[in-house]
């Protein structure tokens, strides 16, 4: 009697289990096709292969995990309100004019799934500045020569040359993550252009 009770709770575990499992599995294939492609072989075969929950718990788990390692695809900003106040937001300094921007924004997602907000990828500005602006985002930057900054893409607006701007590169580490290029001679303190991009 007490054998029978014992497998009798441990189907209905199963069968609730189960139910739990396939209620969630829509909201699953809406958000990878991988994770998709294994609930359809589990419906298809699933009675037959004999797989535990256990089982099918791990491939689950295994399968969101190489969904959430896929690298996302940026939405591009040229916002350059929002642009200024995603990169900036600490500078107490009056903005500056910002003339182009472009910052690249990433869903931050947990296993692929659950949002998290944005965050910022590379990014690019052209401004024109106070020297005390300057001053302050300079802070960390160290001057280079140009021959230590590596091509990269960037817009067609963004295009210091050598003959009127000094490069500067932020490397807290042994790789750069960020370059500025201020102009050597304006013309007036309070109004420097400037470049500067992160990697």
């Amino acid at each position: 009697m007490r054998l029978s009770t014992s497998i009798t709770g441990a189907r209905h575990h199963q069968v609730r289990s189960s139910a739990v499992v396939e209620s969630i599995s829509p909201a699953i294939e809406l958000n990878c096709p991988a994770i998709a492609w294994a609930w359809t072989r589990r419906r298809k075969f699933g009675g037959n292969m004999g797989y535990s929950i256990i089982r099918w718990f791990w491939l689950f788990a295994v399968t969101l995990a190489i969904c959430g390692c896929a690298s996302p695809v940026p939405r591009v900003s040229e916002d350059q309100t929002k642009n200024y106040q995603w990169i900036f937001p600490e500078m107490r300094e009056p903005r500056p004019e910002v003339l182009h921007s472009r910052v690249e924004r990433f869903d931050r997602k947990l296993f692929g799934v659950i949002g998290l907000g944005e965050r910022n990828g590379d990014w690019e500005f052209e401004l024109i500045a106070s020297k005390s602006w300057v001053e302050t985002v300079r802070q960390g930057f160290r001057e280079v020569r140009w021959e230590e900054i590596s091509p990269r893409s960037v817009p067609p607006w963004f295009n210091p040359s050598p003959e009127r701007y000094t490069p500067w590169q932020l490397q807290p580490t042994s790789y750069p993550v960020a370059h500025l290029f201020i102009e050597r001679s304006p013309g007036d303190e309070s109004r420097i252009h400037l470049f500067i991009r992160r990697h």
